[in-house]
Formats: structure tokens, C-alpha cells, sequence
């Protein structure tokens, strides 16, 4: 048996400990040979696609060992082990190798292992995940740098490797034996993608800072110009960790630099320099234009915790020191701005309270930001402070713009640009992007088919290079190929460059349709229409053009240019695809052009006669649709189970099938494509979203990718009703901050186009609501977005007749979030003119409320300024 043989047996065999021993015993001609066969077998390995891939991971430690023993110069090695698809395994997998790895390089030159050494440390990158993967190759890399005594190059990721470990590492060794102490201690504040690690390796820091084998100036100094450096809360707050754990002497704490971190640093390092100063203050360590800034600071952030600090600061500094009382007072004016009510009510208590201490400048300051407080708190200012600032009068509302839709891509210019579309198409991907590769490749194939065959022949064969033959291939691959959107445009491809293999591949598929789960009827439909061209391309067939494709951003086919374009298939004798044909039914417009109607009366096929009688008739009629909220003791079944009902015409069976729905007891299932069902349906609103609240119902307590179906949604037309409302409900009751922003614009853009179902979407709220279903924080976060985008008219609507429904009985407890809507109804009915509006059910006893808690004062605030208008 040859060398190479044996070597491969053993990577095979995954039998580390042999390879080990077999390498180290060969000569360099046997190495060369090894070398030399190596990558070619990895890469017929790793051909057969993603299952001989998984088996090439699962011996990454042959494959890497081997490697290292057998490849030529330390530029080759280096690239080798950096290889992706033979990454470090996991210990829990057999570990890194790394013992093997550093002994088969043992009989390499100095020369060679010092310059291997400083090319792998340059290559160590930062894991793209933070906090969860480590830095690959780094324990090989600081195994040769310790070895080898190399000075290591500069690399951000060696260090943050360094810091991963040192949760690992006991302080006594690490102070005793680790050369590279020294060294990352000194870059521990320049690098990045240290943070991520930071805080577990925070002990054995602190330890070393006692220990005096690290300078503890060192570390503090370079705490504090992180955090000054800035960047997102986890880049900095492991640093405030490390500060605090150092637990700085009064001597040892600069102001200075802590003031600088209180306007704009995160709430937790603010709230660590604040305390900091605090401190100092308390040591009268802290002068008073320090303490004028820092209150200030404090007081101009719009976190609560952080104002609710600037006011106890301001408090206590009043009682130690009178002199402080003009410089605090400039900061409670600056909380009078503040949009919480209750820290609103605390300045206004605590200025009243000061009054008397104040001086000219103190008064000014209250007296000048008063303005924008609510009228009771005026009035009990005044009595202590005089005449104020004129009232503030409420901004005109701003008038909702609605997110126009993305006009219709261009057609594809040539095979050469649709080779390119087909390159460049993953996910996410949009219904028009879809669209124009259907209806390129359906053109350009009628019109010169070897042009584009030529064109896309070198990604097809590089797409389908893996596969084997279609009978061999397992379910689940075959499912993905006729169910998943990606797949079936690969197959379209392959319909034009091999149709004898794509034909292959549909024939081994019907067999296994039955393995399918359920998938949404409009996705379906979609994908019909394309295995409907596939199809046609396999058996030679062409056609000059599709229907279908859209003339507008929402999906509308414009009546008289379809009307031209099958018109133009009848005189070219050409067929008309069935599934085609229906969509462009289902895409005409709710008005349609008399003219339309005219040029179709000429049409003379039966699939002419067939859409002149659809115009005429003004289109496919809309269904019933009804969601309803199904409760079950077990909460995975808990949800939105919609109904569609089709219309008593006399529909195609494809079309039918599409506007029906039955509620089947199950969750919402997911897909990829929902953002693309508004232009499947454009005329039919209500259809597609009685299927996307179903599922948008089914994850409102995490990030849910199908949220993007609601601005397409808005932007469509069709009715709007009891679906629309509740799948615009779920999506401003999620979680995500993200998804209830897409909500609101949605909501903005329906209110713009004067068709936002207010009344339904307070209903909505309130049953999902009443259930613990939904969580009406969140819905008032998102309702709170929508004032600001101009939507005021339907917020107000939508937020009334939310409280009509939820505001307490006299003597019940508050609903969680009642406070939050009171206030977003407080801005709504300010804007809009409080004049006309009438009082939601239950305000009057809910303001009569005795206490200071939020719902209360908020409670009174909304019925003062909807009483106090009427009286005017």
C-alpha cells in the first residue's frame, strides 16, 4: 500500500493518533506525493454537495494534519489550515488537533516554522458571531508563538482569542508562564473584538491587577478611554464591568473624562459614571460648575432612570449645599421637556419645593421651560413662581405620507444580463425580481434559445454541478427542487441549457409529493406558474411573452396592455399558458379602462374571449373573508384562524382554490415569499391578509421575517376590513422593534390613502388583548411611531376605542400599557384638535382616580384636555 493510500484511509478512518505516526515517518519524496494529492481529493470529497460536505467537516482533523505534514511552503500551509470547509471541529467533536498539528511541524526548519508562525497569526480572523465562536487556529497560533519566541504581528483577533481563553486560564500560571501576557495586556484597549469576551475573563484581570503582575493604572486608564472611545453598548459596557470591578479609589476616578461619558454614553456606563461622581461629590471632591454639568447632562437624556438620577442629585445637593440650588434648578427645567408625565410631575414638585432657595437665574430657568408642560402643572408653578412663559402651542400636525410602491423593474436587456439575474438571485428575494427572470427567460428563450443557453451555461453547470441522477437523489432534495422558490428558478435554468436532465429531475418528483408539508395556497399558485414555464421550456415549446408580469410596483397588469399582449400571442399563433392566463386575471385593477373592454371585444381565441368576458364583467369578484381568535388551553394552538370564501362566479378551479380558505386548527406555517403575495392578489387585500395574520399571530413574541407583508399590503388595493386590521394588529404587537416599525408605516400608509380600519383594529386590540394575547405596550409603541409619522386622525380612533374597551372599572387594578396609550391618546387628540373629540368610555372615573401613579395622572391629563376643549 502506497503512502498516499494510507494516509487517506486513516483521514478517512478519522484515526488521528496513526496518521500522526505514519506522517512523521515518511520521506520528503512521500510527503511531496501526499502534498501533491491532497487537495484534489478534498476536492472530489466535497463535489457531491452539501451531505459529502458534512462528511468532509466530520474529518477536518485528518484533512488539517495531513496537510500541515505534507504541503509545501508556510504561505501554502497557512492557506490550507484557513480553508472553510475543513475548520477547526469542535472539542466536543474530537477537539482542535492541535497537539497533532505542532508535532508533525516539528521536523520542519526553524526558518520554516518562524515564518509559518507570524503568516498564521496575521491570518487569525475575528469570529463573525459576537460572543458565540472562537477565534479559529488561535491555540495552534499561540502554541508556535511560544514555541518559536516570535515577536507576533499585530492582529486584533489574536489578542481577542487571548481574551476568549482567559476564562480558562488560572491566574497563577498566567502570571508565572504565559510569555504573551505582557504583550496582550498592552493591547487589551487597541483591539477589537476584545469586548465580546471581556466580561468572563474579568476576574483573572482583576486578579492580575491585585497580584501586581498587571499595572492597575494601566487597565483603569484604558477602561475610561474605551468608554470615551464610544460604539454600540456591548462594544463598551464590558468595559464598565471592568472598571467597576477594579473599584477605583476617589483618587483614582477622572472627572473630567466621566462627565464626558454622561450625555451620550449608554444608560449602564452613564449610570457608572454618574455614580462615580457621586462619589467624589459626596468627598466634596466635585466642584460646582462639574456638578452643573453633570446634572444637566443627566436631565437632557432621554432615559428615565438616568433624569430620575439628575433629580435626586439636584435634591440632596440643595440640602448640603444652598449655593447649588440655581445650577440644579437648570437642570429640572431641562426635565420639564422630558415626554414622561410622571418625571414631569417630579421637576415640577421638586422646583416648587426649591422655590424658595432660588435665586434670579434659578427662577429664570423654570420660568422659561415651563411652557410645555400640561396646564395643571402650570398653574401650581405659577402660584410659587409668577407668571410663566407663554403656554406652548401644539404643532400642526404633519400630514401621513404613504410609502409609495417601487416602480416595476425594466425588462432584462439581453442573455448576458439574464445570466447575470440568475447569478445574483438569493434570498430575500422579491416578487419583481421573480417576475423579471420569468419573463426574460420566457423572451430571450423565444427569441434566440442558443443565445441564452451559451449564456447561462457556465453558472448552470456550476449550480448543478453536484447532482446525480434525479432517481437517486433523496426526498427531501427533490421537495426543495418543486416547492422552494430559489430551487425552482434553478431548475428553469437548467430546463434551458439541459432539458433532457431538468425533464429527468421532473419526472422523479410527482412520487414524492405526498412527503410535502402543507404549504399557503398563494405560494402554491406562485409556484405553479413557474413549473408551468419549466415545463413548456423542457418539451422545446416557446411563447413570445407572459401575460402576467406586472406594469405596476404593486402588481397590477395594466387592462389595455394585457389586452395588446394577448393579442399579440393570437397573431403569432402562439399558446397561452393556462396558469399565466389566471394571474393576469387575478392582477387587473378594480377599475377597469372602458377602452380595455373595447380592444378585447376583438379578440377572437378562446382565451381572448375568456378575458374579454372578465373585463366586462370588471373583473374576479372578491370572497368573504372572516378572522376570528381561536383560544385553547394549550398555547401552541392559541391564534387567528381565518376563512375565505369564494365568490358564486364561475371561476377557473386554480383561481377558486386561491380565494378559499378553510381554518384548519394549526399555527400559521412560514414562507419566504409573503412579502410577494400582495402582488399575486393586488385587488384582493383582504385574501392575503386573512393568510398572513394567521401566521404573524403565531410569533409576536420574537423577530418575524413575514411583517414585510405589510407595507405591500397597504400599498394594494381591494378591500380592507376585519383581516387587514387583525394582521396589522399582530404585527404591532410584536416584540421586535422592527416589525411594529414595518406596522406603523403600514398604518401610515393606509391612513394616507384614507383607508385605515380604525374601528376594526381597535376591536381586534382588544379581544387579542383581553386574551393575553397580544401585549398592548407593544401595540402602543408602534401606535406612538404612527403620531409621528402624521397619522394622528387614525391613531386617535384606534387608541379611543381601545380604552372604550379596556380602561378599569372603578377600583380595579390598571391594565399593563393603559398609561402608555393614555399618553399616545394625550399627543393623537392634541394634534387633531381636541375641540370635536368625545371622551372614550370609562376616561371620566379613570381620571377621578386619587394617586400619583402614571395611569392616573395620564388619565386626567386626556380628560382635562378633551373637557377643557369642549368648554371652550
Amino acid at each position: 500500500m502506497d503512502a498516499w493510500q494510507e494516509v487517506r484511509e486513516n483521514i478517512e478512518g478519522r484515526n488521528r493518533a496513526a496518521l500522526v505516526r505514519l506522517l512523521v515517518s515518511l520521506d520528503d519524496a512521500q510527503r511531496r506525493e501526499v502534498g501533491e494529492e491532497l487537495p484534489l481529493y478534498l476536492r472530489q470529497r466535497l463535489a457531491p454537495g452539501w451531505e459529502a460536505r458534512w462528511e468532509v467537516a466530520q474529518r477536518a482533523s485528518g484533512f488539517r494534519i495531513a496537510g500541515a505534514a505534507c504541503l509545501g511552503g508556510p504561505a501554502k500551509v497557512v492557506a490550507w489550515l484557513s480553508r472553510r470547509d475543513i475548520a477547526e471541529e469542535p472539542v466536543f467533536r474530537g477537539g482542535l488537533a492541535r497537539e497533532e498539528i505542532a508535532q508533525v511541524l516539528e521536523d520542519r526548519p526553524e526558518a520554516w516554522r518562524r515564518d509559518f508562525t507570524i503568516r498564521l497569526v496575521s491570518s487569525l480572523r475575528l469570529p463573525s458571531r459576537r460572543g458565540w465562536d472562537r477565534v479559529a487556529n488561535w491555540e495552534l497560533a499561540a502554541a508556535m508563538v511560544r514555541a518559536t519566541g516570535v515577536e507576533p504581528p499585530e492582529n486584533d483577533a489574536f489578542v481577542a482569542g487571548w481574551v476568549q481563553r482567559l476564562d480558562q486560564t488560572a491566574v497563577e500560571d498566567l502570571a508565572l508562564r504565559d510569555p504573551l501576557l505582557d504583550h496582550m495586556a498592552a493591547r487589551l484597549f487597541e483591539a477589537e473584538g476584545v469586548a465580546p469576551s471581556l466580561e468572563q475573563a474579568t476576574p483573572v484581570l482583576a486578579a492580575l491587577s491585585e497580584s501586581g503582575r498587571v499595572e492597575r493604572q494601566a487597565l483603569l486608564d484604558g477602561c475610561v478611554n474605551r468608554m470615551l472611545n464610544g460604539g454600540d453598548r456591548a462594544d463598551v459596557e464590558p468595559y464598565a464591568r471592568l472598571w467597576e470591578r477594579l473599584d477605583p479609589a476617589t483618587h483614582e476616578i477622572p472627572a473630567r473624562d466621566l462627565l464626558r461619558l454622561l450625555p451620550a454614553a449608554p444608560v449602564s456606563v452613564a449610570e457608572l459614571a454618574a455614580a462615580s461622581l457621586r462619589r467624589l461629590d459626596g468627598e466634596r471632591s466635585l466642584d460646582d460648575d462639574s456638578f452643573a454639568e453633570a446634572v444637566s447632562a443627566l436631565a437632557f437624556r432621554p432615559e428615565r432612570k438616568l433624569v430620575t438620577a439628575a433629580l435626586r442629585w439636584v435634591a440632596e445637593a440643595a440640602r448640603l449645599a444652598p449655593r447649588r440650588v440655581d445650577a440644579g434648578l437648570a437642570a429640572v427645567a431641562v426635565a420639564f421637556g422630558h415626554e414622561a408625565l410622571t418625571l414631569q410631575e417630579r421637576a415640577v414638585k421638586l422646583a416648587i419645593k426649591l422655590a424658595k432657595q432660588a435665586g434670579e437665574p434659578g427662577r429664570a430657568a423654570i420660568t422659561e421651560a415651563a411652557g410645555g408642560l400640561p396646564g395643571e402643572m402650570r398653574t401650581r408653578l405659577a402660584e410659587v413662581f409668577g407668571e410663566l412663559a407663554p403656554e406652548t402651542a401644539p404643532l400642526a400636525p404633519a400630514e401621513p405620507v404613504a410609502v409609495a410602491a417601487a416602480d416595476p423593474l425594466p425588462p432584462v436587456a439581453s442573455p448576458a444580463e439574464l445570466a447575470q439575474e440568475f447569478a445574483s438571485f438569493s434570498w430575500p428575494y422579491g416578487g419583481a425580481v421573480v417576475e423579471r427572470l420569468l419573463a426574460g427567460t420566457v423572451e430571450w428563450t423565444h427569441r434566440d434559445r442558443d443565445a441564452v443557453r451559451d449564456a447561462l451555461r457556465p453558472w448552470c453547470d456550476s449550480t448543478w454541478a453536484h447532482m446525480s441522477a434525479a432517481a437517486d437523489l433523496p426526498d427531501y432534495t427533490l421537495l426543495d427542487y418543486e416547492h422552494e422558490l430559489r430551487s425552482l428558478l434553478h431548475r428553469l435554468a437548467l430546463a434551458v441549457v439541459r432539458p433532457d436532465a431538468a425533464a429527468e429531475l421532473t419526472a422523479a418528483i410527482p412520487a414524492r409529493r405526498g412527503h410535502w408539508s402543507r404549504q399557503s395556497v398563494i405560494d402554491a399558485f406562485a409556484n405553479d406558474r413557474v413549473r408551468e414555464v419549466i415545463t413548456m421550456i423542457e418539451s422545446g415549446r416557446t411563447v413570445p411573452r407572459l401575460l402576467a408580469t406586472p406594469t405596476s410596483g404593486t402588481g397590477y397588469v395594466d387592462p389595455v396592455t394585457l389586452v395588446a399582449r394577448l393579442a399579440s400571442l393570437e397573431a403569432a399563433g402562439a399558446e397561452v399558458l393556462e396558469r399565466d392566463f389566471h394571474q393576469a386575471l387575478l392582477r387587473l385593477p378594480l377599475s377597469i379602462d372602458p377602452a380595455a373592454v373595447e380592444r378585447a371585444g376583438a379578440l377572437t381565441s378562446p382565451r381572448g374571449r375568456e378575458l374579454a368576458g372578465w373585463l366586462a364583467a370588471g373583473g374576479v369578484p372578491a370572497p368573504e373573508v372572516s378572522c376570528v381568535f381561536e383560544d385553547n388551553p394549550k398555547p401552541w394552538l392559541r391564534g387567528i384562524r381565518s376563512t375565505v370564501t369564494a365568490p358564486e362566479a364561475d371561476l377557473p378551479e386554480p383561481v377558486k382554490k386561491l380565494l378559499t380558505l378553510r381554518p384548519s386548527g394549526a399555527v400559521g406555517r412560514s414562507t419566504r415569499f409573503i412579502a410577494s403575495w400582495p402582488a399575486v392578489l393586488p385587488s384582493h387585500r383582504e385574501v392575503v391578509a386573512a393568510h398572513a395574520a394567521e401566521i404573524l399571530a403565531s410569533s409576536t413574541d420574537y423577530s418575524d421575517p413575514h411583517s414585510g407583508v405589510l407595507l405591500p399590503l397597504a400599498q394594494a388595493d381591494g378591500p380592507v376590513g376585519l383581516a387587514t386590521a387583525t394582521a396589522l394588529a399582530a404585527g404591532m404587537g410584536n416584540a421586535h422593534l422592527g416589525d411594529r416599525t414595518v406596522a406603523s408605516e403600514a398604518l401610515i400608509t393606509l391612513a394616507a390613502r384614507g383607508q385605515a380600519p380604525v374601528y376594526e383594529i381597535a376591536s381586534v386590540v382588544v379581544e387579542l388583548v383581553e386574551a393575553d394575547f397580544l401585549v398592548l405596550g407593544r401595540v402602543a409603541s408602534a401606535l406612538d411611531a404612527a403620531v409621528q409619522g402624521g397619522a394622528c386622525h387614525a391613531v386617535w380612533h384606534i387608541a379611543s376605542g381601545v380604552l372604550a374597551g379596556l380602561l378599569p372599572q372603578p377600583g380595579a387594578k390598571p391594565r399593563a400599557g393603559l398609561a402608555d396609550l393614555l399618553a399616545i391618546a394625550v399627543q393623537a387628540a392634541a394634534l387633531v384638535g381636541p375641540h370635536a373629540l368625545s371622551a372614550p368610555a370609562g376616561l371620566a372615573s379613570a381620571a377621578a382616580r386619587g394617586g400619583s401613579s402614571r395611569f392616573a395622572q395620564e388619565a386626567r391629563r386626556l380628560h382635562h384636555l378633551l373637557t377643557s376643549a369642549a368648554a371652550c
